[in-house]
């Protein structure tokens, strides 16, 4: 098998994202209210001491008006911003809207959204509201330019790798057939999409599980809530079901020792997640992407977010909780509501934990806990990065 040539491999031996040079422009210099300026070699990378929008880069944003952009900045004006809703045109059409253009002031702003990595596909949120922009015209910090190279060994299609500014730095997303992944090297074999079943089937009434249907629409029933055509070539297939789903495969449960905290490897960007709306019931255990009502199991629940109540007699992991986790033990990285078992653990808590012992952002107690305030300990760590400019 041929080595694959990894991001920063790539990077060393193609040169790299370069920085175009132009006579003069206006550029957007953001700088940590009440920080001074550090100048680095790359200020490109986020840092709270200053870093610089780019033209041709992809910056994940969101307004005071709740609306989210991973838009491409293609120009800088005073006060302005000037960003496409895609990354290209093909990825608009998918979406079955067109490449346009929005003007954003800057005080229109909210946040800046940090993807972490791919081992933890969560965004870190940073308040732009708390930064000073800083809009001259000067021959630097201009634009970025995109890469183009062949990607797949079994294709000679030139992809256009366009930066994105994530937590490492700038890194790279491309296009294929209207969706976006990230890149992560040269090297690669395309998938032959064209012996992927995408017909999208729906039941009404009723439905057995796993099935080959993408939604269901009443009542499913069955070993476990899957869409057959979800394989390791076809990951994108997903499966709602509206209304009850009755689970029950207890030879599953050997499987319970070895279960992972750990997201679906995947180098597509946004993967849809499986989606329950009712009433679920499970006799094993429950992994799904969003849960809107009640999810009951015997064994014990993994959902990336709930809106709703969990019960569970063993486990409960959920990455967003807005509602009331019940179980043996409760973990979850964001809470709005309510744990109650006998451990408790929310990193982002607002609300109540009822247990044995109970921790939080801000404390770790026996019985009862909470939390209503900012998240203490990682208060103080952000403030250690901010001294040292990281």
């Amino acid at each position: 098998m041929k080595k694959r040539i990894y991001l920063s491999l790539f990077l060393l031996l193609f040169g790299g994202f370069q920085v175009i040079a132009q006579d003069t422009c206006w550029t957007a210099l953001l700088i940590k209210k009440g920080k001074n300026l550090k100048v680095r070699e790359d200020m490109s990378a986020f840092n709270y001491r200053g870093f610089y929008l780019y033209r041709n880069c992809i910056y994940n944003v969101s307004t005071k008006e709740n609306e989210f952009y991973r838009g491409r900045l293609i120009d800088i004006k005073p006060d302005t911003l000037f960003f496409t809703k895609y990354l290209n045109e093909a990825v608009a059409q998918k979406a079955g809207k067109q490449l346009d253009t929005v003007a954003i002031h800057y005080k229109e702003l909210d946040k800046l959204h940090l993807f972490r990595g791919r081992n933890r596909p969560t965004y870190k949120e940073i308040p732009l509201t708390t930064f000073d922009f800083i809009f001259k015209k000067q021959a630097q910090h201009c634009v970025w330019e995109s890469l183009r190279a062949k990607i797949f060994e079994n294709s000679d299609k030139v992809y256009e790798i366009v930066p994105h500014l994530e937590m490492l730095g700038i890194t790279g997303l491309f296009e294929d057939e209207g969706k976006t992944y990230f890149f992560t090297g040269v090297g690669g074999i395309k998938q032959d999409k064209s012996k992927i079943d995408t017909t999208y089937r729906v039941k009404n009434i009723f439905g057995f599980l796993p099935t080959k249907a993408d939604k269901i629409n009443g009542l499913a029933i069955g070993a476990f809530a899957s869409n057959f055509k979800q394989t390791k070539d076809n990951e994108y297939a997903t499966l709602k079901i509206n209304g009850l789903c009755i689970e029950f495969m207890p030879l599953s449960w050997w499987g319970f020792v070895g279960l992972k905290e750990k997201a679906p490897d995947s180098t597509q960007l946004d993967l849809e997640s499986d989606v329950l709306n009712g009433l679920g019931v499970s006799f094993d255990k429950v992994s799904v992407g969003k849960m809107n009502g009640l999810q009951v199991s015997v064994g014990f629940n993994w959902i990336e977010e709930v809106r709703g109540v969990c019960v569970s007699s063993v486990r409960n992991f959920t990455y967003k909780c807005n509602g009331v986790s019940i179980a043996s033990m409760n973990k979850s990285f964001r809470t709005r509501g309510v744990q109650i078992g006998l451990y408790n653990k929310a990193t982002d808590l607002r609300g109540f934990q009822f247990g044995l012992w109970n921790v939080n952002g801000k404390r770790s107690l026996p019985f009862i806990n909470w939390q209503f305030g900012k998240n203490k300990r990682r208060k103080k760590r952000r403030k250690q990065r901010e001294k040292t400019g990281k």
